[in-house]
């Protein structure tokens, strides 16, 4: 699924990945840490057979990301947010506004799914961020 070998990467005199390899299957979860700055990103090389370098779009279309600061449009609600999120993956309206209402529901939020996300707790901005991140059905998810 993830795959990375033989990866140097330099920046100017300074390493930040000397020689790594690594396979991460579907269905492992895999914990890569550093500190900011260690390469993290910039290791990741291939994604389901996609290179993310050359054909950065396809890949992108297979990940789904949840930051640790969830920025959302505050002024809308979690079902309108999860519905501009799905419409940026080309989803089709109906399907989109189901696979938002089971995800809601999935991370108790569905008695809140018309409420300002401006409202939220941090914790149901990272369950919103959470059902934004699933609602394509990415292959991987950071």
């Amino acid at each position: 699924m993830i795959s990375a070998v033989g990866v140097t990467k330099k920046f100017g005199d300074n390493i930040a990945v000397e020689n790594l390899n690594f396979e991460v299957k579907s269905g492992e979860i895999f914990g890569f840490l550093g500190p900011n700055g260690a390469g993290k990103t910039t290791t990741i090389i291939e994604i389901d057979g996609i290179d993310v370098v050359n054909d950065p779009t396809r890949a992108k279309a297979l990940i789904g990301y949840v930051p640790d600061q969830p920025n959302m449009y505050e002024k809308l609600t979690a079902m309108e947010f999860l519905m501009f999120v799905s419409s940026l993956y080309g989803i089709e309206p109906d399907k989109a506004r189901k696979k938002a209402n089971n995800l809601l529901e999935m991370f108790g939020l569905s008695d809140r799914a018309n409420e300002l996300l401006g409202g939220f707790s941090h914790g149901m901005k990272q369950k919103v961020v959470m059902s934004s991140a699933l609602v394509h059905d990415p292959k991987v998810v950071f």
